[in-house]
C-alpha cells in the first residue's frame, strides 16, 4: 500500500470515530429533552388537580356558610316563639294572681266577721299564702327564662347583623376602591387597558411557537381570563392567542389578547370569540388538537 493510500485509511477511521460521538451526543440530548417534557407535563396535572380540590373545597366552605345561616334563622323563629308562649303565660299568671288577691281580700273580709270559724279561716289563709308564693316563684323562674330567651335572642341577631356590616363594607371597600381609580385615571389621564394595548400592540414580538396553557380563570361579565402562560413562558401585553377546547369534542373558540403579564400568569380579553371561553379551555399560538390531554 502506498502512502497516500494509508494517509486515506487514517482519515477515514478518523472521520467515523468523529461521527459516532456527534452521533452519541445528540442521542444523549434528545433523550434528556424527553425526561424535562414529561416532568413537566406531571407538574401541569398536579397544579391542575390541586386546583380542582381547591374549588371543591371552596363550595364545601360556601354551603357550610350558608347552611349555618339558616341554623340561625331557624333558631331566631324559635326564639321568638317561645318568647310569645312566655307572655301569654305571663299574662295568665298576672289574671290568676289578680283573682288570687280578690280571693284573699273577700275571705280576709268573711273571716274578720265570723269570729267563731277564725281558726279555719286562718288556716285557708295560710294556704293561700302559700299558693300565692308558689305562684310569685313559678312566675320568677318565667321571667327568668323569658330573660335569658331575649338574651339569646339579642346575641343571634347581633351576630347576623353584624355579618351583614362586614358584608356591607366589603361591598363599600370595592365600590370606594374602583371610584378611586376612575378618579385617579381621570385625575392624571392615566391610559385604560385597551389604550396601553393599543400602543403597545405593534411592538409587541409574536408569542413562542410551542407553548401551550389552559384557561384557569374566567370573569363574571366574561371581558377577562386568566390562563396558565406568562413572563417566563415568552408572553408580553399586546400578542393574540388562539383558543380552543379538546373535550368532549374538538371546538374553535376564538382569538384572544394578552392585557397584562406575570411570571407565571397572564389576563387576556377577547377578539372574536365563536363560542364561550370555560376554565380548563386550551389556550397557545396556534391551534395544536393533538397536544397533551386538556379540555
Amino acid at each position: 500500500m502506498t502512502l497516500t493510500g494509508k494517509i486515506l485509511v487514517v482519515l477515514n477511521m478518523m472521520m467515523g470515530i468523529f461521527f459516532m460521538g456527534f452521533a452519541m451526543i445528540v442521542y444523549e440530548t434528545r433523550a434528556g429533552l424527553r425526561q424535562e417534557m414529561a416532568l413537566m407535563n406531571n407538574t401541569l396535572n398536579k397544579t391542575s388537580s390541586d386546583l380542582t380540590q381547591s374549588r371543591t373545597l371552596l363550595a364545601a366552605s360556601t354551603e357550610e356558610q350558608a347552611k349555618l345561616q339558616t341554623e340561625k334563622q331557624q333558631e331566631a323563629e324559635k326564639y321568638q316563639q317561645e318568647i310569645a308562649n312566655l307572655t301569654n303565660s305571663t299574662n295568665t299568671l298576672k289574671k290568676e294572681l289578680a283573682d288570687f288577691r280578690t280571693r284573699v281580700a273577700k275571705d280576709e273580709s268573711v273571716a274578720s266577721k265570723a269570729t267563731d270559724n277564725q281558726t279555719v279561716r286562718d288556716d285557708e289563709i295560710t294556704q293561700l299564702r302559700k299558693f300565692r308564693e308558689e305562684l310569685i316563684a313559678q312566675k320568677s323562674a318565667m321571667l327568668k327564662e323569658n330573660t335569658e330567651l331575649k338574651d339569646k335572642l339579642q346575641q343571634a341577631t347581633n351576630d347576623l347583623k353584624l355579618t351583614q356590616v362586614r358584608n356591607e363594607d366589603v361591598v363599600n371597600q370595592v365600590s370606594e376602591l374602583e371610584r378611586y381609580i376612575a378618579a385617579v385615571r381621570q385625575s392624571y389621564k392615566v391610559p385604560g387597558p385597551e389604550e396601553i394595548l393599543t400602543a403597545v400592540g405593534a411592538q409587541a414580538p409574536p408569542p413562542p411557537p410551542d407553548v401551550e396553557g389552559i384557561v384557569t380563570r374566567v370573569d363574571k361579565e366574561g371581558k377577562f381570563f386568566q390562563i396558565s402562560l406568562g413572563e417566563d413562558d415568552g408572553l408580553r401585553p399586546g400578542q393574540q392567542l388562539q383558543v380552543w377546547r379538546q373535550k368532549p369534542e374538538p371546538k374553535y373558540l376564538g382569538t384572544v389578547k394578552v392585557t397584562a403579564t406575570e411570571p407565571t400568569t397572564a389576563v387576556v380579553s377577547p377578539i372574536t370569540l365563536t363560542g364561550l371561553i370555560q376554565q380548563n379551555d386550551r389556550v397557545g399560538p396556534e391551534i395544536m388538537p393533538n397536544a397533551a390531554a386538556g379540555n
